[in-house]
Order: structure tokens, then C-alpha cells, then sequence
């Protein structure tokens, strides 16, 4: 495949978009507990509230015949069966409802339930009778409620390799308050980090490797407002971490359990970035080489700088590049290369080039390998190059400049078929959602059934795919808008030859991932079939991808998202087991501040629909009046 190479003007830098920010900000952020024991006969799941309705969801393939009874240490009262009106009431603890749902995030079509019970504030226990052997080794237990107080976690560092220790850090945060809309709110995370630091109390941390092996985690500090929970001995891989606190609303407060989850991505080896870049001239000085030297066991990166201009009068920002690149050999040492046009880093005779903010990334879920805040580049010959040149290239590079697959596959020349939409599926689906006939004959659907794929690996298998058509478009659902978004940024396809229209649409897609992504991984011993650990699709992960996508990019894609019917006289939901682990308005699997993207065409959230077939309300993509629309307007 052919890689583009990426330029993003000053603006992009300045606004962030091009920009990693702090770790922090992309913490996985919870507001209510998944708890998960072995399973046993009498399997016990105990846990604090403040008091309240809260709603108690069992997880496991045959949850459904579960006998579940709550205890506040004066006795049991049954929550299943047929519970004697006197206990409903006994110690200010009663049942108030129960729904049915079925848990297809979680990997099954089995169905289960979820109890809404009131209780007073204080320690209590639920109690699961079952058969002591059954179809899971672990079972779980959701309790969602109505405070607002979370519990964020998030590594210590962007990079951590194997065989070093990986160290999540933990707060505890009140939101800050929002008025107005709800669809115009922040994401959580930030109103969380921005919020009034909480006391908590830590109540188990622990992870499991990519080996399937677990770990339990032990406090290496505690400074009172921030706890780390160090892991020693990474291994490469995903790694899915799990996290239960105490946490207080106000001082001397009854606590609320929380749990949050998240997946750290651990490099199988060290990464270094070793400064000493140099331009290199090309093409008749229309082309400048940014070479890297690094130290790396990968065969190809992501590889990214931005460019400043310094002198005596002060620095200015030219730009910032990107790309997937080959390591190349470079003596003893090695090398990646990514590149402009000399035109769009003008610079005066007195002005030095410099690199700031460098970085390489994985290019299997975009992970950070390696970060350097600034290095000199030796640049002779550029200001005479770039003088009095205008950029004639776009912002994808020169066709060609580079390939990472091998020149077999670069061909930049349109296939010899015809002209199509693509209709792509998300993460791990069965079956693709899109329906045929709501779309115009030369519409194409892409299927790549129970595929657990980086985004890389997802854009990439839509390439291949996509092979005997000359130009396309794309309509994605779910992870497949985040692969889509990803193959035009970072690859020449056939997306580059399309005609006039809409580029890319999605709909439901997790662009600033999904909270759902670290408890699917948790949850994946528990079910046995789940896909896997998507590190991709974690905020974190999701965080590190989307600040390599320029706004140029963004500008091709326009953006869906929709919520559950909204009934002020009831509790409202796409998915009841899904509903405690996302932050409203949601579809069940994804955020609707997680759908859309600075400087992409937001079209909007509507309601009424769900992320997939079997949620409340009806599938998104069975939209007819939305599908219409997209057919019209998709370019091919």
C-alpha cells in the first residue's frame, strides 16, 4: 500500500488537533461498579451507595436463572422470584422493577435482567445462588445509580515496554455541573478532570495480561488527592486493567463503589527517538525528507513533528507532519523518513529548523512508542529551496513518495472496475447492518465477520477488499467510520478517486472511543466469545489515533449519531446493561460526544434509534429517511 505523507498547516497545531495532549486527559472515566468474583454457589458481590434506586445487573451466559438476594447485614431479602411484600420494605430497602435485556455487547444473545431496588446509604451485599459449575470460571455484577462522583484511571506514561512496570494513576472527581442540553456537553473526562477532587479509598486493582495471566496491582503512591496502583513485569500486548474504589461525594459522606477499566498497550520492546534530524533535499528541492534516526525492533511506524522556524525575532510554527513510514536501515543504526514540499516551510536565511513534539507510534492500534520534546534539524540548502515555490501537492504528499507493504501493492493507478458505495460494519460484528435495499444498485457491502482489528489492520483489510472497484465511498457504522476515517488519511485507495459527494459518512462511530471498550475487555473471561481487547476503542487509545488525523482529513467525513426515545416518565435506555456504563445522550455502545469530531461535518444526533438489532428502539441503520439520504449524497 501506498502511504500518504501528511501535512497539517499552523492552525492545526495551535488548536490541538495535531497535538497528543496530556495522558490525563484521556483517562477512562466511570460512574458506577462492574464487580467480578469467581464463580461459586452463593457467590457474594459486596459493595458501598450512598443510598438511592439503584439498578443491579447479573452478567454471566445464564445469568438469567441466577437467585439473587440482597443483604445489609440484617438478613436477606430475595430480589428474584416472588419476594413476600413484607421484605420489599424491611430496613428501607425494596424492589422497584425488573427488565429484561439481551447482552449482545457482552458476547452472547442470552438474555438477563436488571433490578432496580431503593436502598439507604451504607454497605451492602448482593447474593447470587447458581450452579457452582457452569459455562463461565467468573461471573459479574453491575450496579449503576444516580450520583455523579467517578472514578478515573489512566497510565502513568503514553509508553511502557515490556518487562517494565506498568503504573495507572487513580482520581476521584465530583463533574463539573452543565446546564442546557445535554447534547452540547463536553465529554465526561473533562468534566471530570475538571471537577472538585474527591476522597476515595482503594478496594482491589487488578490486570490481566495478553497471555490471559492476571496480576493484582499494589499502591506505590498516595498523596492524598492521587493514587498510583503499580503492576510489575508488563508484557507485551493489550493489557486490560480493573479498578474498585470507595469514594466519598463530600467529606464524611456515605461512599459509592466505583470501578473503572481501561487497556494499556504495552510495546514488545524499547523505542527511542535519537534527535540529530536532518533535511534532506529531493525532487529537484521541491521535496524535503524529514529523516528520524531512531532505535526501534519495529518494521514500520507512525512518525510525526512539528516544524518551527527559529530566530533571533522569536519562533514561529510552519506546520506539522505525519505519516506511516518503513524503518529503514541507517549503518548500524536505523531510520524513518516523512516529508512536505519545501514550499510549505519557507524559511528566511537567518531562521534554523527545528522539530518539536516528535513522537513515533505503533502502527497496529497507534499506541506512543517513543516522544522527544524538540531536536535541531540540520536543513542546508532549504531556505534557497523553498524560496519563491508554491505548494502544488495537496496535503496528502507526493503519490508515491513512500510505500510500507512493498512496491508490489503501491500502484496508485484507479482500478479497472466500477464505481461503488461502500457499506462498512463496526467491531466485531456478525453480520453487516446496513440493509441492501435501502441503497442504489452499485452499492458494495464490505464484510469481515467476528474480526477483532486495530484500526490499521481494519483500513487496511477494506483496501484489499475493496480492490476490483475503481473509486468508492464509504457509509461506516461503528468502527468502521474510525477504519474509513484512517485508510483516507493515511493510504492512497480507491476513497482518492471518488467523485463529487459525501466522502465519508458514519453513523455510531467511537472516534473518541467508548467507555464500553476497557469493560468489554474485563468482561471477556466472564463470556468466553467476546472479540477482545480493542485498545483502539478505549478513550486512551482513541485519544493518541485522532491527533494524527489533520483537519483536512476530518473535512471529508460527516458524521451520525442518534439516542434512545426520551420518555420524561421513565428510566430511559438503548441497552439496560450497557445504559450505567455511558454518559447520556448514547445508543447503547457509543457516546454522542464520542460520534463527532473537530473539524468533520457534524450532522447531528436523532432519536429514537440504537446502535444495533435487539437494543429499545430500532437499529440506526435501518434508518430509511437517513439511508436515503446518505445513497443521495455518498460519493462513488
Amino acid at each position: 500500500m501506498a502511504a500518504k505523507r501528511l501535512f497539517a498547516p499552523p492552525q492545526d497545531v495551535a488548536s490541538g488537533i495535531v497535538v497528543l495532549p496530556n495522558i490525563r486527559d484521556a483517562a477512562a472515566v466511570s460512574q458506577n461498579a462492574l464487580l467480578i468474583v469467581p464463580r461459586t454457589d452463593g457467590a457474594a458481590f459486596a459493595f458501598s451507595t450512598g443510598g438511592g434506586t439503584l439498578r443491579i445487573s447479573p452478567l454471566a451466559p445464564d445469568a438469567i436463572d441466577w437467585k439473587l438476594s440482597i443483604n445489609d447485614g440484617g438478613g436477606a431479602i430475595p430480589l428474584t422470584g416472588t419476594p413476600p411484600k413484607a421484605s420489599l420494605t424491611r430496613r428501607g430497602i425494596g424492589r422497584v422493577g425488573e427488565r429484561i435485556a439481551v447482552q449482545d455487547q457482552f458476547g452472547s444473545e442470552a438474555p438477563t435482567r436488571s433490578i432496580e431496588v431503593v436502598a439507604p446509604a451504607g454497605s451492602l451485599r448482593v447474593d447470587a445462588s447458581m450452579a457452582a459449575a457452569g459455562p463461565s470460571a467468573e461471573v459479574a455484577l453491575a450496579v449503576d445509580d444516580d450520583s455523579p462522583v467517578a472514578l478515573a484511571a489512566y497510565p502513568a506514561e503514553w509508553s511502557v515496554a515490556a518487562g517494565d512496570a506498568l503504573d495507572v494513576v487513580l482520581e476521584a472527581r465530583m463533574p463539573i455541573e452543565l446546564a442546557g442540553d445535554p447534547a452540547t456537553w463536553p465529554p465526561l473526562v473533562e468534566r471530570a478532570m475538571a471537577g472538585t477532587a474527591l476522597a476515595f479509598t482503594l478496594r482491589n486493582a487488578e490486570v490481566r495480561w495478553s497471555d490471559g495471566t492476571s496480576a493484582r496491582g499494589r499502591v506505590v503512591r498516595d498523596d492524598g488527592a492521587t493514587v498510583v496502583v503499580r503492576f510489575d513485569r508488563a508484557l507485551a500486548g493489550d493489557a486490560a486493567f480493573r479498578i474498585e474504589a470507595d469514594v466519598a461525594d463530600r467529606a464524611g459522606a456515605s461512599a459509592w463503589t466505583r470501578s473503572v477499566a481501561g487497556i494499556a498497550s504495552i510495546a514488545q520492546g524499547q523505542s527511542r527517538l535519537l534527535g540529530e534530524l536532518r533535511a534532506e533535499l529531493q525532487r529537484d528541492g521541491a521535496w524535503m525528507d524529514l529523516v528520524m534516526p531512531v532505535e526501534t525492533d519495529e518494521s514500520s511506524v507512525f512518525a510525526a513533528a512539528e516544524l518551527w522556524a527559529v530566530s533571533a525575532r522569536g519562533p514561529r510554527c510552519l506546520g506539522w507532519v505525519g505519516g506511516i513510514a518503513m524503518v529503514e536501515a541507517l549503518g548500524r543504526g536505523r531510520q524513518v523518513r516523512i516529508g512536505c514540499e519545501t514550499a510549505r516551510v519557507p524559511l528566511a536565511d537567518d531562521e534554523q529548523l527545528e522539530a518539536r513534539n516528535l513522537r513515533l507510534q505503533a502502527r497496529d492500534g497507534f499506541a506512543p512508542l517513543a516522544l522527544m520534546a524538540r531536536a535541531s534539524i540540520a536543513a542546508p540548502g532549504l531556505a534557497a529551496a523553498s524560496r519563491g515555490r508554491v505548494p502544488i501537492a495537496g496535503e496528502f504528499g507526493i503519490p508515491g513518495i513512500a510505500t510500507v507493504d512493498g512496491p508490489e501493492s503501491s500502484s496508485l493507478l484507479p482500478g479497472s472496475g466500477a464505481h461503488t458505495l461502500a457499506l462498512v460494519h463496526g467491531y466485531c460484528a456478525s453480520y453487516n447492518p446496513w440493509p441492501l435495499g435501502g441503497f442504489s444498485a452499485d452499492a458494495w457491502q464490505y464484510l469481515r465477520a467476528n474480526a477483532n482489528l486495530t484500526h490499521d489492520q481494519f483500513a487496511r483489510d477494506i483496501f484489499t477488499a475493496s480492490a476490483p472497484y475503481k473509486s468508492l465511498g464509504v457509509a461506516a457504522h461503528s468502527q468502521g467510520g474510525c477504519a474509513s476515517l484512517h485508510l483516507h488519511t493515511f493510504y492512497w485507495s480507491g476513497m482518492d478517486w471518488a467523485g463529487p459527494g459525501r466522502l465519508i459518512q458514519t453513523l455510531g462511530s467511537p472516534f473518541k472511543g467508548t467507555p464500553m471498550a476497557g469493560n468489554l475487555a474485563a468482561l471477556g473471561q466472564v463470556f468466553g466469545v467476546q472479540c477482545g481487547a480493542n485498545y483502539d476503542m478505549t478513550t486512551t487509545g482513541a485519544t493518541a489515533w485522532l491527533t494524527t488525523v489533520p483537519t483536512s482529513v476530518r473535512a471529508r467525513a460527516y458524521t451520525h449519531t442518534t439516542t434512545f426515545t426520551d420518555n420524561p416518565f421513565s428510566y430511559d435506555y438503548c441497552n439496560v446493561l450497557t445504559d450505567g456504563f455511558l454518559t447520556d445522550p448514547e445508543d447503547g455502545v457509543t457516546e454522542h460526544s464520542a460520534g463527532h469530531i473537530t473539524g468533520a461535518n457534524n450532522m447531528g444526533l436523532k432519536t429514537g434509534w440504537c446502535h444495533i438489532a435487539g437494543m429499545r428502539d430500532p437499529a440506526q441503520a435501518t434508518d430509511t429517511e437517513r439511508n436515503a439520504v446518505i445513497n443521495t449524497q455518498g460519493a462513488r
